[in-house]
């Protein structure tokens, strides 16, 4: 093999590795860490998930898991959206028993169940009754319209989440991210579980 070949190789292997790791590099800087239990089975504490790297306002659709705060200067949190500005949201949830987190989309129409499989056997045995006007737990099932420029968000590990129900409605403007993928466990590196829907009450 001629020299100028071996170099021509050389620098193609070289451009590859440099790529390579550029591109490590910035999947790694658009990631974030989980931290806690609050969106398991979805996200277990250590996950790493990707967020848009150019900051760029996202679009918040019922049931995406976003990154956010419930206040300008409070933590930093991932949840997913429960109920969009409009909707009508309530949760009846009394006791040991599984309970019901229900949307009429837009305010209006028929009341549908929300159907998590993250749920199941994740309740918990606390009460989780909801909502008051601002959106939190309250004694009493009392349905409440998520308001313009606001979320209703819920961890996938109901019984162990701080979400909504302790916080009140998130506001969408400081939503920072839309996450769909997991970048780490390798193992489990790919699309963020998006079986979430509404079903007929």
């Amino acid at each position: 093999m001629s020299l100028v070949i071996v170099r021509r190789l050389s620098l193609v292997v070289a451009a590859v590795l440099v790529l390579a790791l550029v591109t490590f590099a910035g999947a790694a800087l658009s990631s974030i860490p989980i931290r806690g239990t609050s969106m398991e089975p979805t996200l277990r504490d250590g996950d790493r998930i990707f967020i848009n790297p150019l900051g760029s306002k996202p679009e918040v659709d019922r049931f995406a898991v976003v990154v956010g705060r419930f206040s300008k200067n409070g933590p930093q949190v991932v949840k997913r959206v429960i109920g969009i500005p409009g909707d009508m949201v309530r949760i009846d949830k009394i006791g040991v028993r599984g309970g019901v987190v229900a949307v009429q989309p837009g305010g209006t129409g028929p009341w549908l169940i929300v159907d998590n499989p993250a749920w199941n056997e994740r309740w918990g045995k606390a009460s989780s009754n909801c909502c008051t006007p601002d959106g939190k737990l309250t004694s009493v099932v009392t349905p409440q319209r998520v308001p313009d420029g606001q979320l209703f968000l819920l961890g996938d590990n109901f019984a162990a989440s701080d979400d909504s129900r302790a916080h009140g409605w998130a506001p969408i403007e400081f939503v920072r991210a839309v996450a769909t993928w997991r970048s780490y466990p390798l193992s489990s590196m790919g699309r963020i579980a998006d079986d979430v829907m509404l079903k007929p009450a």
